[in-house]
């Protein structure tokens, strides 16, 4: 389901790791790879981290499914990896769309499917800046992806507004600059890369720039499990490894002119 072409990036990007792997991704051919294994897939990742992103998971679905609309039977992970919320969901959807531009990561998760004996999930090999939906899900998850800087994150918001159904819901979430300040100053070893991280302020004002209305927005703390009973104590403590963002469709995404103006500044 890929489009023709990949999108064109920005000038800026054009040697950076992400435009080398965006471009690879897309290129790469989708044999079959019985080997096949995604980046952060619970098989070769340590169980404390496999565990925060399952209670990652847990904490996004319940944050999109908060209005607890039995209506809502269609889910979409737009940037799906090793597919910890797409199996999360398909306990509550009726069909689930596993989408990445990875080919990896796709043949993983289908034979994670298979062998579970889930029927529900759709595979999609998709591009996020160019998904084949138009209003048509109701809900959408995009995690751990919106760290590409603003030009990034503006146009992959576009592409999740305008996959959902009206009145259709979905929760990105951004990395929180706060978390580990230290590192974002260089006073420790950065291991964040060439990613991008927000403090509060700064990602309400990139919300409102893109268009993005009325939305929510919840921490998430991966160093607390939320079933202990210090952890709402404990949530004023340590500062939020992650925001959740939950937005509705019921406005129009900025058009492209705000987003070329952006990526111009």
């Amino acid at each position: 389901m890929l489009p023709s072409k990949p999108t064109e990036l920005p000038d800026e990007t054009a040697n950076t790791r992400y435009a080398a792997n965006y471009k690879s991704f897309f290129d790469e051919p989708l044999n079959p790879d019985k080997a096949a294994i995604a980046w952060g897939a619970p098989d070769v990742v340590d169980e404390r981290w496999a565990r925060i992103r399952r209670r990652h998971a847990t904490e996004v679905l319940a944050f999109l499914r908060q209005d607890n609309l039995t209506s809502m039977t269609s889910f979409c992970d737009f940037s799906a990896g090793a597919g910890y919320c797409t199996f999360a969901a398909a306990k509550n959807y009726k069909i689930v769309f596993h989408c990445d531009l990875s080919a990896a990561s796709l043949l993983y998760a289908c034979r994670k499917a298979s062998f579970l004996g889930l029927e529900n999930i759709v595979f999609l090999r998709a591009d996020y800046f160019a998904p084949p939906f138009r209003s048509s899900c109701h809900h959408i998850v995009c995690l751990d992806t919106l760290i590409r800087g603003e030009w990034h994150e503006q146009r992959l918001l576009r592409s999740v507004r305008n996959a959902l159904l009206p009145g259709g819901a979905a929760v990105v979430d951004f990395h929180n600059w706060w978390h580990n300040p230290l590192r974002r100053m260089g006073l420790l070893h950065e291991n964040f890369a060439e990613n991008r991280s927000y403090g509060a302020s700064e990602l309400r004002r990139l919300l409102t720039h893109t268009g993005v209305g009325d939305f929510d927005l919840r921490p998430f703390v991966q160093e607390i499990d939320a079933d202990r009973g210090s952890a709402r104590f404990l949530k004023w403590i340590i500062p939020a490894t992650r925001f959740l963002v939950r937005f509705t469709s019921q406005e129009e995404l900025a058009g492209p002119d705000v987003l070329t103006r952006s990526v111009a500044t």
